[in-house]
């Protein structure tokens, strides 16, 4: 479906946030509060999790619509909240990864013309009719540019401007499904780091600006390949890039390569995690698989997407450090002491919270345990065990809210897991707990 049909989403700021407060009307309003109060007189249970249900159907609806920064945070908070609300709730909002709507090619060259101008537009040869990758906020063509395969990156028209209004609206209905879980969680920080991640993935020069920092991070290891920006095609609003060839990882491991091969891969993303966090802290935290190139013959990791970069200090990095210290040597009481200097746990959660948010941080790092030779990561036993603890802790506290100065990080890592599950692989992973907890 093109973004110029009918039903296309609206575009102006008025008509969004018209949109958006009629979203919150439905989910929150004097009506629906009504019914509420009814549906759970009769079964407060199922009835609560059947408005819930039928409140993440209207938001995906909704932000499917609306695109943009909206469906973007909407996709966040399908990733980032699945541990807070119930899984049938998190189904329905993950519906928001599949969404496809494009910009129509003539849109896309007046975009083109406006942002770069008409003498380098003409310079693009070849540029493609359809994008070969869309997400939320942007799309990406093919073409030619001076006799060099470039990857045109152009972005939605108005979703830079919409952020504050889309992500304002967003916090206040996120809120009312936390009202109805009866949990005491200021949602302010996590929508505050939501609003920042937006405005930098929408500023298409500082994207350049990272990817520039990034390759050059990376320029000691040959194992490593990142886009080289062109300049004459970018600027906030279009990002030029040379286009990298390579496999998606999901067609690769089809080909059923050897395990000496994925297990290389599975390296090569083990280390790059060390590098961004542990030694430079400038990490890479989408975790889509669609953020990676696989080049079988060379055995070379291609890198793309660096909208969203987050910046960790030395000093926080060392705080975080010392967390995992604490846990790996099963010392309760100063995990507890440290995890609440981060802010990572609420010191108002109750005995058996804190308990279970104990468990849960020693089950995480069980992979580094010194009696485990090679962890398996095509086991589905760890996973399990931790999301059951996860989903114990969560439905225990009443004031910790998601941890906003790791939100991403861990979300970084949720994918690395996910891609070392399908490279089926075991790993070692001492050495990499002694680059870990390495000053």
């Amino acid at each position: 479906m093109s973004y110029e049909d009918d039903g296309s989403p609206p575009k102006s700021l008025l008509s969004r946030s018209r949109e958006l407060m009629s979203l919150a009307a439905k989910l929150g309003g004097k009506e629906l509060g009504s019914r509420v109060s009814n549906l759970l007189s009769e079964a407060p249970s199922l009835k609560k999790l059947n408005l819930q249900i039928e409140q993440a159907q209207l938001l995906v609806k909704s932000l499917g619509h609306l695109r943009g920064a909206a469906m973007k945070a909407g996709q966040m908070l399908s990733l980032e909240a699945r541990d807070f609300l119930p899984p049938e709730v998190i189904e329905i909002l993950n519906q928001l990864q599949d969404s496809s709507e494009t910009l129509p090619i003539e849109k896309v060259r007046k975009i083109l013309e406006s942002q770069i101008g008409k003498d380098f537009l003409d310079e693009l040869k070849n540029l493609s009719e359809e994008p070969f990758a869309s997400a939320s906020i942007g799309q990406v063509h093919s073409a030619l540019f001076r006799e060099q395969k470039a990857a045109i990156k152009v972005q939605f028209p108005g979703v830079a401007s919409s952020i504050g209004s889309d992500i304002f609206l967003l916090k206040k209905i996120s809120e009312g499904f936390m009202a109805l879980t009866g949990k005491q969680i200021n949602l302010t920080p996590l929508f505050d780091e939501l609003s920042v991640i937006l405005k930098q993935e929408v500023d298409y020069i500082n994207e350049a600006t990272n990817l520039e920092r990034y390759a050059s991070m990376l320029e000691p290891y040959c194992d490593y390949v990142v886009p080289k920006v062109i300049p004459e095609l970018t600027n906030a609003q279009v990002l030029g890039m040379s286009y990298e060839e390579g496999l998606k990882p999901d067609d690769w491991i089809k080909t059923n390569p050897p395990m000496e091969d994925r297990e290389h891969f599975a390296r090569l993303i083990l280390n790059l995690y060390v590098i961004e966090f542990f030694q430079k802290g400038f990490v890479q935290t989408d975790p889509n698989f669609g953020n990676f190139l696989i080049r079988p013959k060379s055995k070379q990791l291609v890198l793309l997407d660096f909208g969203c970069i987050k910046e960790f200090t030395k000093e926080f990095v060392n705080e975080y450090r010392k967390v995992l210290i604490c846990v790996h040597g099963n010392d309760k009481e100063a995990t507890l002491q440290q995890c609440f200097k981060m802010k990572l746990l609420d010191p108002r959660e109750d005995e058996a919270c804190q308990d279970a948010f104990f468990k849960m941080m020693t089950m995480s790092l069980e992979p580094f345990d010194k009696s485990i030779e090679s962890f398996d990561f095509g086991s589905t036993r760890y996973s399990n065990d931790v999301r059951k603890l996860s989903l114990e802790f969560t439905k225990m506290i009443r004031f910790s809210a998601p941890p906003h100065q790791i939100l991403f990080l861990h979300r970084k890592l949720s994918g690395i897991f996910r891609m070392l599950q399908a490279l089926n692989v075991k790993i070692p992973l001492q050495e990499y707990w002694e680059n870990f907890v390495r000053v």
